[in-house]
């Protein structure tokens, strides 16, 4: 019994340490930039290789890529936050804000980093 209500201490309190994560939203992410944009970048380039590695893993497996980065390119953080960038700008222009879409402070730079690199590096055909 006392081992039992041991486990049960030690599961409470860590779960009093436990941060509940979620996606960063586009105003979230827009504050980070200004507040510490080292961690911020450092978090995009970790969304950005989450993405890659998951088409590693596709390609693998032999299903349908979600992205095609040519074999020679490696990217490096810069590279993710400029491609996020790049898309946020044009979502601004004609995409998923405004009239009708998403808000700017429910849209998920997750997702749409992941639209930046669909649109950057499409496949072909035969991928």
């Amino acid at each position: 019994m006392k081992h039992k209500s041991l486990i049960i201490l030690i599961v409470l309190l860590l779960l009093c340490f436990i941060k509940p994560t979620h996606a960063m939203s586009l105003k979230g992410y827009e504050m980070a930039k200004k507040d510490d944009p080292d961690i911020t970048k450092l978090y995009i380039f970790g969304v950005g290789e989450g993405f890659s590695w998951s088409c590693t893993v596709l390609e693998a497996e032999g299903k349908q890529l979600f992205f095609c980065q040519p074999d020679h390119l490696v990217l490096n953080a810069n590279n993710y936050v400029e491609i996020l960038e790049r898309e946020i700008q044009r979502q601004r222009e004609g995409g998923i804000f405004g009239e009708g879409g998403i808000s700017k402070e429910d849209a998920s730079v997750e997702l749409i980093l992941f639209y930046g690199l669909v649109r950057t590096f499409p496949c072909s055909e035969d991928k």
